[in-house]
């Protein structure tokens, strides 16, 4: 395993970008708890943009995967979530 050291400087922005990143994931999955059962149209507007952007990150994770040639495999985790955000979206339009 490849091992070097970081400066300061940078240990200290990748832990508050750690940190953004696990508050964002942690408060998008309130809303979509709080609003699981609402079917209010500014209710999908904000569940719809969520699952954009976690379908986002997961796209990030495999074109970065497959640049470095290294499995990161967070795409696993976030693709579902954006997928049956955009189908739960899609069903209460239809309906």
């Amino acid at each position: 395993m490849c091992t070097f050291v970081l400066d300061n400087q940078t240990q200290t922005e990748l832990l508050g970008v750690w940190h953004m990143a696990t508050a964002f994931l942690f408060f998008t999955s309130a809303v979509f708890i709080k609003n699981y059962f609402k079917s209010k149209v500014e209710c999908r507007a904000i569940i719809q943009f969520i699952s954009y952007v976690y379908f986002l990150f997961s796209v990030s994770f495999v074109a970065v995967s497959i640049i470095n040639q290294t499995l990161a495999p967070q795409w696993i985790l976030l693709l579902p979530i954006g997928i049956l955000g955009l189908i739960g979206v899609k069903k209460y339009k239809l309906s």
